[in-house]
């Protein structure tokens, strides 16, 4: 009798100890899986159509201002060459080397401000396109089931970089390796564009 009771007991405690550990495994909590994907920012940055519209404004700007800054210079050479046949030292030529003085200085505080307004427009555009792109590569990541983007970074040939270069890859590459099919940056270039043709 005794030993057929301890059989039982034995057999109860398994059966529980084989339900604990069963329902452990399966009420067990567990990180879930994060879809992660990539983008070459500096490829969308290089290839969108936006960064393109802006380089042209940028150009026709500076072709602008380069103008006007030849127009600038020659009225002061002019000015100097008016000076040169008169007596140096006399009312007039003191009057035209003032004049020379005050357009020198008008040149130098224009390239100034220009320089400034251009440096802030250059700011202003990025800024607007990086938002862009960090819009797009959003839209397309929660399109596609992606958690997670993090930038691409296309290794250099190391064999041709000098050692400081090498250092700084080393010490500031993040992202080790990619799979081919985590790749976004084609539909993320594309969804930019589309963005800006539909501003």
């Amino acid at each position: 009798m005794n030993q057929r009771f301890a059989i039982l007991a034995l057999s109860a405690t398994l059966t529980l100890g084989l339900y604990a550990a069963a329902r452990g495994q399966s009420g067990a909590i567990t990180a879930p899986a994060t879809a992660t994907a990539t983008v070459d920012f500096n490829r969308v940055l290089r290839e969108c159509k936006q960064q393109a519209s802006l380089l042209a404004d940028n150009s026709t700007k500076s072709q602008e201002l380069n103008k006007e800054n030849t127009a600038r210079t020659q009225e002061i050479q002019r000015l100097q060459a008016e000076m040169d046949p008169l007596q140096p030292g006399g009312s007039a030529w003191q009057d035209k080397a003032r004049l020379v003085r005050q357009k020198q200085l008008e040149l130098e505080v224009w390239g100034k401000l220009a320089q400034q307004d251009n440096q802030l427009t250059r700011a202003r555009q990025l800024a607007k396109l990086y938002t862009a792109i960090n819009n797009a590569t959003a839209a397309v990541a929660a399109e596609q089931g992606y958690d997670l983007v993090v930038m691409a970074e296309p290794l250099p040939d190391l064999l041709s970089v000098n050692v400081q270069r090498l250092e700084a890859v080393m010490q500031t590459r993040k992202v080790i390796y990619t799979g081919a099919n985590t790749d976004i940056t084609g539909a993320v270039l594309q969804r930019v564009d589309t963005d800006y043709a539909g501003r």
